[in-house]
């Protein structure tokens, strides 16, 4: 009665390996033409909704791209760097407009948090004073000893802290 049991799963396990490997679901619209598209689109500073309906497509779709091929996101990533750039200068042709000032006001700052969400690094307002080398940061005792240390160097911080306070 075992041999019959293993024969019948011996059976069932070719058709669930076989239904394992059909793909679900339409093939993949991917094309490096179409990825290019959406990101030069990006870049000129149209958002993703108003890329991908430029170009018939689904934002969903899009979205699916990023999940599934890394060319794609590095190229998306640039493309939304480059439209933080493209906001940038957008707001100095609105400054220079003829528009009245309040209005002036609520468009660049629009444009500026956008700006600072896609490219922090370049337009945001928090300062990066992270070391990226593998130096120790900089204490009160190091300086204290350093300071024992070199006579000049005492000299120099001191000098230099008399013209910060002039």
């Amino acid at each position: 009665m075992s041999s019959k049991l293993a024969t019948k799963k011996a059976k069932k396990t070719p058709k669930a390996k076989k239904h394992e490997a059909k793909k679900n679901g339409r093939p993949s619209e991917y094309t490096a033409q179409k990825a290019t598209a959406i990101c030069t689109l990006i870049a000129e500073g149209l958002s993703l909704r108003k890329a991908c309906k430029s170009v018939q497509m689904s934002t969903v779709t899009v979205r699916n791209w990023l999940l599934q091929h890394p060319e794609f996101v590095k190229q998306y990533a640039r493309a939304r760097e480059e439209q933080a750039d493209f906001y940038a200068e957008d707001i100095i042709e609105i400054a220079d407009g003829e528009e009245m000032p309040d209005q002036k006001r609520v468009r660049i700052d629009a444009r500026k948090w956008v700006a600072c969400k896609l490219h922090p690094r370049v337009y945001g307002d928090k300062l990066d004073v992270t070391t990226r080398d593998e130096s120790p940061p900089i204490t009160r005792e190091w300086m204290i000893d350093t300071m024992r240390k070199s006579p000049d160097f005492l000299a120099e911080v001191e000098s230099m802290v008399a013209e910060a306070k002039r």
